[in-house]
């Protein structure tokens, strides 16, 4: 069910759907022609939105300090340095600072989220297998 905030974006969907002399105004009446490759990206963003999930953007191209890519990543600074130097993701030095490419950490934690994803998998299949899971008990009705 979608929330009273998510409506007006079910309205930008449709509008955005068309895709045809999609303009942009302001107050004086100025009309600008929106670019397809603008309205892909904001009918994207509009999709996200209105299932609940949040959204960051992030340029491409950019360079990142250990300690924006430790950020991005949710890891400690000390931790991702060490999968610079193991060579698990890609840098360059500015000086003797090392700099991350984003396409390079983007690439990294996707690698990583499917390693994940397999384990978690290979650990359910190993669950069942050994009958070690337990029926979910409904909570109402315990008592």
């Amino acid at each position: 069910m979608r929330s009273p905030s998510q409506a007006p974006l079910s309205r930008v969907a449709a509008v955005l759907a068309r895709r045809n002399q999609i303009h942009l105004g302001d107050a004086s009446g100025e009309r600008i022609p929106l670019p397809d490759t603008l309205i892909g990206h904001i009918a994207r963003l509009v999709d996200l939105l209105s299932t609940g999930r949040e959204v960051s953007l992030r340029p491409d191209g950019k360079d990142l300090t250990t300690q924006a890519a430790a950020e991005y990543l949710g890891v400690s600074r000390q931790h991702l340095v060490g999968l610079v130097d193991r060579g698990e993701i890609p840098h360059h030095r500015v000086g003797s600072h090392r700099r991350i490419g984003m396409a390079d950490l983007l690439a990294f934690a996707e690698r990583r989220d499917v390693a994940r994803r397999k384990a978690l998998d290979q650990i359910a299949t190993e669950i069942e297998r050994r009958g070690l899971h337990t029926p979910e008990v409904n909570e109402d009705k315990v008592g």
